[in-house]
């Protein structure tokens, strides 16, 4: 029992090194003058109807809203003098540090709703990555979501859909996979309708994954981002 109870406690220190939830702030502006907006909610919501997550302004306008788990959310700004905005399918992985500015507008009887949310760069990351999320590993024709990261992350070579992966040239042994925050050994079997999101690491891989001569990848799956 005693040993049991070891190795339970080294698991769960191994899953909460890796795990790393993601993080959202900013600052939200007054639109016409550009002052800060003392006091504004921000809420993290599912479908905009179930609240998640909820930060308030400081006296300089910012907020933060952390730790955040990976997932999409519609995101609503709200102020007693200054109408609403919306931003929808906004994405958080694991790790990151999504920036994101608002300017509200005063006096306005309706909210400005942004359907969609498609950012040119993706901020809040040190290396050079590649996301890869549910609705894109759903969409696609390959036969599992690891075969998907040879089709679209640039500097991965995948022999045939059999193959390990490899990244810029690297060994085949030299990937490294993390699930739910756990270090696998070799490729792991993962059902595509399983896998929440997938940030693939091709360079400037971050300390805390440790010392890999080729790319790391880490998977979310849809069950551990519900239950943490």
């Amino acid at each position: 029992m005693k040993i049991t109870g070891i190795l339970a406690l080294l698991l769960l220190g191994a899953q909460m090194a890796f795990a790393q939830n993601g993080e959202i702030n900013g600052r939200v502006l007054d639109a016409t003058t550009g002052e800060a907006v003392i006091g504004a909610y921000v809420f993290l919501e599912v479908d905009s109807t179930n609240i998640i997550y909820r930060g308030v302004t400081d006296y300089d306008g910012y907020y933060v809203i952390k730790p955040v788990a990976s997932g999409t959310y519609d995101i609503r700004v709200s102020s007693v003098t200054f109408s609403q905005q919306l931003l929808r399918d906004i994405s958080v992985s694991e790790g990151q540090i999504r920036k994101l500015d608002f300017n509200l507008s005063v006096n306005e009887l309706k909210g400005v709703i942004i359907e969609s949310y498609v950012g040119m760069v993706e901020t809040g990351y040190t290396g050079t990555i590649s996301i890869i999320t549910h609705k894109e590993i759903e969409n696609s024709a390959t036969s599992t979501p690891i075969n998907f990261i040879s089709v679209i992350t640039p500097g991965s070579f995948q022999e045939d859909e059999d193959s390990p992966i490899q990244f810029r040239g690297a060994r085949e042994d030299a990937t490294l996979y993390i699930v739910d925050g756990v270090k696998i050994m070799g490729e792991p079997v993962i059902i595509r309708n399983s896998v929440q999101d997938m940030l693939v690491y091709t360079g400037g891989i971050p300390a805390r994954y440790g010392d890999a001569t080729g790319g790391i990848i880490v998977i979310t799956t849809k069950s551990y981002n519900k239950i943490r």
